[in-house]
């Protein structure tokens, strides 16, 4: 969890921003409204959290059917078929030369 954001940092400061850390008090018994818009609060968070982390899988799991998708192709390839087409034009071309 640290390192993203230490990289987020160096990030910034690359791009001559500053970043600051302010110490915020937690939700301690807090009275009434407050401990209402504290728990929304929460709640909103974690949800985006998870939404986040699905999004995260998401787009993890389209790269790897693409890199599947992407390997089927190549394993439909015939090689065989390639190799011996390319020993018939050699052969040919030398016929060729020969023939000359």
């Amino acid at each position: 969890m640290i390192e993203p954001i230490l990289v987020r940092i160096k990030e910034r400061e690359l791009a001559k921003a500053t970043t600051r850390f302010q110490w915020v008090k937690g939700h301690s018994k807090l009275p009434g409204k407050e401990a209402e818009g504290n728990a929304a609060a929460d709640r909103l968070a974690n949800q985006g959290a998870a939404m986040a982390a699905a999004m995260k899988l998401e787009a993890r799991n389209h790269d790897v059917n693409m890199l599947a998708n992407e390997n089927d192709e190549l394993d439909e390839f015939d090689m065989d078929g390639f190799e011996r087409g390319m020993v018939e034009a050699a052969d040919r071309l030398e016929a060729e030369k020969t023939a000359q």
